[in-house]
């Protein structure tokens, strides 16, 4: 999926294959770079497909500021666009067209029924209804669509519509434009991990569940085959869990977050540590058990709404990505408090790495994080 829809004045994107000239004759490059601009990271990766298969070129991961993306926004898009410069100087990236997604509160996906027509009608009718599927006007967002194909009603069609507010997309363009890059293409997060992990090629009968725990907000995602089913946004990520140890253990918000990527776990009861108070996960396990059942009460809310809307319907599995699920043991206690199987998903599974270029247990513990950023990156190759 891609906000391609609009024209190029209203968005500031165009669309750009990347080309290399060759004995006069123009050949695409079949690589791609992903842009992944989070709220505590930037991550960019450079992705070649070569004879061996695809192959990580390039990659590099720096910290956001504080308080420069609130709700998906740039707020201060020079700022962004600087950070985003010397990620890519610390990557030696230098191509200059990414493929970069946007998520939050002002990104809206829906699956809606239409009257069996041509997309070029289908594209008036939305033009005509967005206002009955949006909480945003339509005059203020970039909307797509793509027909999914027929709908169970005889007559109908289901299509996804995707939209974003201006604000959203405008923030990120300007960021990108200000590094000096050019945006090929906006997809949306979950599309770009779905794509990351191979999701959306699953055979049609299977029903998978996303969860991917971003810094700032938390996709549950839920698709069947290659068909998106359900879609929520919960207002919890990361930084939740970071904030509580930061209050529980008096300390600042890094030496927390610190603490709880050195020491923080789920425990079920069988850790031989679990009656020592002075074991620090044991400490930081307490202090992030309330937060760990909130967010679990939201992430089974999602999934009792969508088998209510979907009745008869089971979840064969849930994939865990996002720097939120490398806190050890969730996925774990997700799948027993829901009896469903749930995994960490790992986006590197079907690329190579070189390990005399790149250090593979860092890149190992990345990966979660690294799922937009590969997703994206397969699509710029993709389209090449």
């Amino acid at each position: 999926f891609s906000l391609m829809a609009v024209p190029v004045d209203e968005a500031g994107i165009s669309e750009i294959n990347v080309y290399e000239e060759r004995n006069g004759i123009q050949l695409a490059k079949a690589r791609g770079i992903g842009l992944d601009i989070g709220t505590s990271a930037i991550k960019a990766i450079e992705l070649q497909q070569s004879p061996a298969g695809m192959e990580l070129l390039h990659y590099a991961v720096l910290p956001v500021p504080a308080g420069t993306i609130r709700n998906g926004v740039i707020t201060n898009p020079a700022d962004i666009g600087a950070v985003i410069k010397h990620v890519f100087k610390t990557g030696k990236i230098h191509d200059k067209e990414v493929y970069v997604a946007i998520a939050g509160q002002s990104v809206v996906v829906r699956q809606v029924r239409f009257p069996d027509m041509p997309a070029d009608e289908v594209h008036n009718a939305i033009q005509w209804e967005a206002d009955k599927y949006l909480p945003f006007s339509p005059e203020e967002a970039v909307i797509d669509f793509h027909i999914i194909g027929p709908a169970e009603s005889e007559g109908e069609i289901e299509v996804m519509l995707v939209a974003a507010q201006n604000e959203l997309v405008n923030s990120h363009v300007a960021a990108i434009e200000a590094a000096g890059l050019t945006p090929v293409a906006m997809d949306v997060q979950p599309f770009a991990i779905l794509r990351s992990l191979g999701l959306e090629s699953l055979d049609n009968q299977r029903c998978s569940g996303l969860i991917d725990i971003g810094a700032g907000t938390t996709d549950v995602v839920i698709f069947k085959g290659d068909s998106l089913k359900f879609t929520r946004i919960i207002p919890f990520g990361g930084q939740r869990f970071t904030e509580a140890v930061a209050e529980g253990m008096n300390c600042g918000f890094s030496e927390a977050d610190d603490m709880k990527l050195q020491a923080g776990k789920v425990f079920f009861g069988d850790e031989p540590e679990i009656n020592d108070p002075n074991d620090l996960s044991v400490k930081i396990f307490g202090i992030l058990r309330p937060v760990l059942e909130e967010f679990l009460l939201e992430v089974r809310r999602s999934i009792d709404y969508y088998k209510l809307q979907n009745r008869g319907e089971s979840i064969d599995e849930l994939v865990l990505t996002g720097g939120g699920s490398k806190l050890v043991g969730l996925e774990r206690m997700l799948e027993g408090e829901l009896g469903i199987p749930a995994r960490i998903g790992n986006p590197f599974e079907n690329i190579k790495i070189n390990p005399r270029q790149f250090n593979v247990a860092t890149l190992t513990n990345l990966a979660p994080m690294l799922a937009v950023g590969i997703g994206l990156a397969l699509r710029g190759v993709e389209e090449a």
